[in-house]
């Protein structure tokens, strides 16, 4: 919420500068000459500098709630957005919240347009209250590269997002992002979508047809009555120790296998154990339509073609080289301690 109002304060600076530079001074305390350009108008009270010069009074929390108040009174589009008297009723320590505006008081959020520093802020403190509250309180939040894989596969370029639980706005952001990546813009209205452990691409136009995606060309095959299954257990990265994530190449990876799936191609699309399958309606059918994956993808049972004498051998030659070492090790150990007059007795 601080680091919300730093940029919305920062942004007010940068459009009262620039009205200063035009010689429109008169108009530098009025509101319209801020929303016109979907800038949030702040009375002296609620502006930045002001928190930061009593962010060491005693009484920073309510004037910290002041000023949300304030912001929220005088911009009709926050109405109901902000909460009253957060900040009172957190309890800080004084010392502790001023170290937390000086600390966001050197992000410059202005300074390079192209990079959304309070999103990136946004996003990292959440995604930390995610993994910290676990199960039950982390479910409005999806791991970013879950986002980037879901919106690399679907390719948004236009239609309408639907994402009726949206939680932290997530997909909004990653669908944008995948547009601006592929050379796009994208202007369409977004609507909120839950997006569950399991991920299902439901795509109702099936048909053979060639069109232009992004900047490319495809000639997506017919595809009726197919499904693709896809395991993805086996991949990621490490991420805050216990945790796994998609790589960029992880993603790759499977998009491209996903489009190479839907489209002719000079390589052809071919059924991978242990990450994917295509499987026919009759397929399906046979399984009574359960869509569980690991029914139709192929497992590989890494131990049936175990020599296990071999492997034995091996683990035993292991072992005797780990005994005869720790045997090394250990009168070392009771060597030096005799050397200095304390035997060890055995």
């Amino acid at each position: 919420m601080l680091n919300n109002t730093k940029f919305a304060s920062d942004k007010f600076e940068e459009n009262r500068s620039r009205l200063i530079a035009e010689g429109k001074e008169k108009y530098i305390e009025m509101a319209d000459f801020y929303n016109m350009n979907n800038v949030f108008f702040l009375e002296e009270n609620s502006r930045w500098s002001y928190l930061i010069k009593k962010s060491k009074q005693n009484d920073i929390a309510l004037l910290i709630d002041t000023a949300l108040h304030t912001i929220e009174k005088n911009n009709k589009s926050l109405k109901g957005a902000l909460p009253d008297n957060y900040f009172s009723r957190l309890g800080l320590d004084v010392t502790k919240l001023a170290s937390l505006l000086d600390t966001i008081n050197d992000i410059d959020t202005t300074k390079d347009p192209k990079q959304d520093v309070v999103g990136k802020v946004y996003e990292y403190f959440l995604s930390k209250f995610a993994l910290a509250e676990g199960k039950g309180k982390g479910e409005f939040y999806t791991p970013k590269s879950i986002v980037n894989l879901i919106a690399e596969m679907i390719e948004p370029y236009k239609g309408i997002i639907y994402d009726p639980a949206c939680g932290s706005g997530g997909m909004f952001v990653q669908s944008i992002k995948f547009i601006e990546a592929h050379h796009g813009n994208k202007k369409e209205l977004f609507y909120t979508t839950d997006i569950s452990v399991t991920l299902w691409i439901v795509n109702k136009n099936k048909k053979a047809q060639s069109k232009n995606v992004g900047n490319e060309y495809r000639n997506y095959r017919e595809r009726k009555r197919e499904i693709l299954f896809m395991d993805l257990r086996q991949m990621g990265e490490p991420f805050e120790k216990k945790y796994t994530q998609f790589s960029d190449t992880d993603i790759q990876k499977i998009t491209s296998t996903y489009h190479q799936w839907q489209t002719v191609t000079d390589s052809a699309f071919q059924n991978i154990p242990e990450f994917c399958y295509s499987a026919s309606f009759d397929e399906v059918a046979k399984k009574d339509f359960s869509l569980v994956p690991s029914k139709f993808i192929e497992f590989v049972n890494l131990d049936e073609n175990i020599d296990f004498d071999k492997k034995m051998q091996a683990l035993q030659s292991d072992f005797a080289e780990l005994l005869k070492a720790e045997e090394a090790s250990r009168k070392e150990l009771l060597a030096v301690f005799k050397e200095l007059g304390y035997e060890i007795e055995k």
